[in-house]
């Protein structure tokens, strides 16, 4: 039988389709916080013999890696709480929070190289790190470092555990089609010839499956029931079918919160028009725009220049793509509730409406 996790207080119905246990986030996030400093120096400790780069991993780590929300790290620990079989004990919880700080570390080294490719300015309402004093070409070091970080973390803690090779070939193997994606986001934000033949659901989908999906949801997950030994592809094939439907959910509200967000909640300045991004809200303006509409989108998309910018948001005005999008958040939210209800894994079911749930309108 399941044991209660350890942040669950009082049931409560949630979207009124099931009862489940109320997760406390913010105790979680606290917890989870609470474990950094003690990882973060023993990752500084890697290589006593360089203090110069140990130091400076220490600031790119602080800078980068503490700032976001922290889903992606809390829900590896959720999972492994979720699926632990007898009590949770100190030893594993301390690993579950390694693991879910190398989740954030990929995610820290991924934003770091994103920033540098898509022009951004700022990140969690900072500069973005290859802004500081201009050190672009240091930033690319950086990331590799944090990176490489990873890795050693994850030998010291597991290695020669009997799950050591299920982890490794999951962080692997994700952080290789978050690379794929990546390749695909660039690939299909050159001007193509006509200028929007890029712009389509198709191309749109394997950017997101590949770039967001994997990493952001399927790998915290993964990562956890690999923990407490929960190897079955049966087991991870029929959580992985719901956690990417949740990952492509999450990527078009980015989309939507980059045109459509308040920067001072977000933490950052959108910049998908001017870097002629193939998000979900071009995706959706070809799709329904008229002739003279399509023309307005091919002369201006894609450029930075505040008066196309503009232009373009215009053109989603009148396609109403505000509205197009809150039917999509909806539909997208019971799609996802009706297949964790129908299909979801028994061990994973409550984590499942949790995640959805915390996801549903959010604005940041």
């Amino acid at each position: 039988m399941r044991p209660t996790p350890i942040t669950v207080t009082n049931t409560l119905q949630l979207a009124d389709k099931t009862m489940v246990s109320q997760y406390n986030w913010a105790t979680s996030r606290q917890d989870f916080l609470g474990a950094w400093h003690s990882i973060r120096e023993t990752i500084c400790r890697m290589n006593p013999d360089q203090p110069v780069v140990m130091n400076r991993l220490r600031e790119i780590l602080e800078y980068n890696v503490i700032g976001g929300k922290y889903t992606r790290g809390m829900l590896t620990v959720m999972t492994y709480q979720f699926t632990r079989e007898g009590p949770v004990d100190p030893e594993g919880l301390r690993k579950a929070y390694v693991l879910g700080w190398c989740v954030e570390m990929l995610q820290a080294y991924a934003l770091v190289f994103d920033d540098i490719i898509d022009h951004s300015i700022t990140r969690r309402g900072k500069p973005c790190w290859y802004k500081r004093d201009n050190n672009r070409d240091c930033a690319v070091n950086d990331a590799l470092l944090i990176e490489h970080a990873i890795y050693w973390l994850l030998r010291e803690t597991f290695g020669g555990t009997n799950n050591y090779q299920y982890i490794l070939d999951e962080l692997l193997n994700c952080s290789l089609l978050t690379v794929i994606g990546q390749t695909l986001d660039m690939a299909y934000s050159r001007k193509g010839e006509p200028p929007l033949n890029n712009f389509n659901m198709e191309k749109y989908l394997s950017i997101v499956v590949n770039k967001t999906s994997y990493y952001s949801f399927y790998l915290p997950v993964a990562l956890g029931m690999h923990l407490n030994s929960i190897h079955s592809l049966d087991v991870h094939s029929s959580a992985k079918e719901i956690l990417l439907e949740m990952g492509g959910f999450f990527q078009v509200q980015d989309d939507y919160l980059d045109c459509y967000g308040d920067p001072d909640v977000t933490g950052k300045i959108g910049t998908d028009i001017e870097c002629n991004k193939c998000s979900w809200l071009v995706v959706k303006a070809v799709e329904l725009a008229n002739h003279h509409q399509l023309e307005v989108l091919a002369r201006n998309y894609g450029i930075p220049d505040p008066m196309k910018v503009t232009l373009i948001k215009e053109v989603y005005r009148e396609l109403q793509l505000d509205e197009e999008f809150s039917r999509f958040e909806s539909s997208a939210y019971d799609k996802i509730v009706a297949m964790v209800t129908e299909n979801g894994n028994h061990l994973l079911k409550d984590e499942f409406i949790l995640l959805v749930n915390k996801l549903f309108k959010r604005a940041k």
